[in-house]
């Protein structure tokens, strides 16, 4: 009785190292997959400023990018997603706290890019 009982223990611990083993070697496929299906679908935008003032603030279809030092300064926005062949940029440039006293008023501005 203690044989049968042996071989049938064995079998099922088998059965188990079977199960786990095509476990561990499906993983990689079931991670890529699932990665590929919540992931943020979008586009990374690099933004940059080539005007003498920063930008204090600016946004990309109403996707803020944060602000951009004067003559390069630049970032990387990420994970946006960019319908349609338009896109409209909003930005508003920064004042001095110079001009801030002299009166110089938010200068907002916007412009559509239309991909080609």
């Amino acid at each position: 009785m203690t044989m049968a009982m042996n071989t049938k223990r064995q079998k099922i611990w088998r059965r188990r190292n079977l199960a786990i083993g095509i476990f561990v070697l499906l993983m990689p496929f079931i991670g890529s997959y699932l990665y590929n299906q919540f992931r943020t679908p979008g586009a990374m935008l690099t933004s940059e400023n080539y005007m003498d003032r920063p930008i204090l603030s600016f946004w990309i279809n109403d996707f803020w990018g944060g602000n951009l030092f004067a003559m390069g300064g630049g970032g990387v926005m990420c994970c946006q997603r960019i319908e349609g062949p338009t896109v409209k940029v909003t930005w508003i440039l920064s004042r001095t706290g110079e001009q801030l006293r002299q009166g110089v008023k938010k200068e907002r501005a916007s412009a559509n890019i239309t991909s080609s």
